[in-house]
């Protein structure tokens, strides 16, 4: 599916151009998937756990909380960066299927704010009086970070001008949230 994406964009994507990608016949095909809707939500599942594990491993625990945050975004971006279509087709193709880009899109963000409220509940986190992201802060990183995805790909600008500055906002965030989550106790 990937490799059709690349080639012709999801619309134009058949099934024929997914098994001929993958070297496998429509039986094959149809033993997995019901369609190539199904198959395309499987792609896309499947980059979120790259993404997920890649922040995961990028993240050295005993880092400091702004390099820890550095390392989650540069982890992102690379995942973001090595398949650009395949996110594209995301951002433009998913929200077309209706119900399935409804559940789709609400599991890849859920993925995506218990992956930074774990990463805000570690030790370097906590050591800098830190508290962990509140669901509201989280949604509006995540939001944050889709949007800045969205542009970057979608006119093709340089990641390294943007990764700085997603850095510094995310940490000002985290600490704006603690302040604030203090105040209210």
């Amino acid at each position: 599916m990937a490799a059709a994406l690349r080639e012709k964009g999801f619309k134009a994507t058949t099934v024929a151009d997914v098994v001929r990608h993958a070297k496998v016949s429509r039986r094959t095909f149809y033993e997995e998937f019901s369609g190539r809707e199904q198959c395309y939500v499987a792609l896309l599942e499947q980059q979120d756990r790259r993404v997920v594990d890649a922040v995961r491993t990028a993240v050295r625990g005993g880092s400091s909380w702004r390099d820890q945050v550095h390392q989650a975004i540069e982890a992102y971006v690379d995942v973001v960066a090595a398949d650009p279509q395949v996110t594209l087709s995301w951002i433009r193709d998913l929200p077309t299927l209706d119900l399935v880009a409804v559940e789709t899109e609400r599991r890849s963000t859920d993925t995506m704010l218990d992956l930074m409220r774990e990463l805000s509940s570690g030790a370097a986190f906590r050591s800098a009086g830190l508290l962990p992201l509140d669901e509201t802060t989280a949604r509006l990183l995540v939001g944050g970070l889709q949007a800045v995805t969205a542009a970057v790909l979608e006119e093709e600008g340089p990641w390294a001008t943007v990764t700085p500055t997603l850095t510094r906002v995310a940490c000002a965030m985290l600490q704006e949230s603690s302040q604030v989550a203090r105040q209210t106790l």
